[in-house]
C-alpha cells in the first residue's frame, strides 16, 4: 500500500515539472509558412487551463485548447479536474489565431496525460472537434514547405487532414517526398494520429489505410401515371388562378 502510494506522489510530482512540445507549422500575414513551438505542461491542481499570452492568443485558438484538452483526457482515461494544463506558443508572429493548432495541441495534451512518448520526427496541421475528427485548414503546401526546411529537426512524416494533399493542382505529399523526403500522410481522426506519433518508430514509413467512399448509385423508378393528392391540389388552384385572372 506505501509503495503503491509513492509511486502515485512520484508520478504527480513528474507532471508537476515534466513539458511535452512540438514545433507546428503556421502561415504568417504574409502567407509564408513558419514553425512555432507549442508546449503543454500538466501539474496536479483543479482544473483550470493557463495560456501563453506572448504572443497574443486569439479565441480560436483558446477554443481549440479546450476542446483538445477535453478529448485528451478522455482518451488518455484521466480526469481533466484533476490537473491544471498550461498551453504556451512560442512564435515569431504578433498573434496566434484560428483553430489549425488543435490537433497538434490534442497529441501534445494525451502525450502529457499518459506520459507516453511519441516519435520526434513527426509534427502535425489540423483543426479537431469533440468527437476527434481531424478537420481542413488552410496553407497546406506553405506549412509542408515549413517543416521539410526545418533547421532544429529533421522531419520524417507530417500529418496532414483527410483530402488536403491536392493544393492549388500540386500534389502536397509527392512534392515533399521528392524534394525533402518528407512524408505527408493524411489522417481523417484522433485515433489516427495516436496510432502514428506512438505505434511507429522514429524515421520508419507511415502506412495508412485509404478509406475509399461508395459511389452513390441512383435507383430508376417509374412514376405513378395517377394524379397525386398533391397534383390535384395543384391542379385544381392553377385552375382557380385562371378562372380568376
Amino acid at each position: 500500500m506505501k509503495i503503491t502510494a509513492i509511486i502515485a506522489i512520484f508520478a504527480l510530482i513528474s507532471l508537476a515539472f515534466a513539458q511535452t512540445s512540438m514545433e507546428v507549422p503556421a502561415v504568417d500575414i504574409e502567407g509564408n509558412g513558419l514553425l512555432s513551438t507549442l508546449s503543454v505542461t500538466a501539474s496536479p491542481g483543479s482544473g483550470d487551463i493557463f495560456i501563453s499570452i506572448t504572443p497574443l492568443t486569439g479565441v480560436d485558438t483558446q477554443h481549440s485548447e479546450k476542446i483538445a484538452l477535453a478529448l485528451a483526457a478522455k482518451k488518455a482515461g484521466v480526469d481533466q479536474k484533476k490537473f491544471d494544463v498550461l498551453f504556451k506558443i512560442e512564435s515569431t508572429v504578433e498573434e496566434v489565431d484560428g483553430p489549425s493548432a488543435g490537433a497538434a495541441m490534442a497529441l501534445l495534451s494525451y502525450a502529457e496525460l499518459t506520459g507516453k512518448r511519441m516519435r520526434r520526427d513527426i509534427t502535425i496541421t489540423g483543426s479537431i472537434d469533440s468527437q476527434g475528427h481531424v478537420g481542413k485548414i488552410g496553407g497546406i503546401l506553405e506549412k509542408a514547405t515549413a517543416v521539410g526546411t526545418s533547421e532544429l529537426r529533421k522531419y520524417a512524416v507530417f500529418m496532414i487532414p483527410r483530402k488536403q494533399r491536392i493544393q492549388g493542382g500540386i500534389d502536397v505529399a509527392k512534392y515533399a517526398l521528392d524534394k525533402w523526403k518528407l512524408q505527408v500522410v493524411e489522417v481523417d481522426n484522433f485515433d489516427d494520429v495516436i496510432k502514428i506519433a506512438f505505434e511507429t518508430k522514429e524515421g520508419e514509413k507511415v502506412t495508412v489505410e485509404e478509406k475509399i467512399i461508395p459511389p452513390l448509385i441512383l435507383i430508376p423508378f417509374k412514376a405513378s401515371e395517377k394524379p397525386s393528392e398533391f397534383g390535384k391540389i395543384a391542379t385544381s388552384e392553377l385552375s382557380e388562378t385562371k378562372r380568376k385572372a
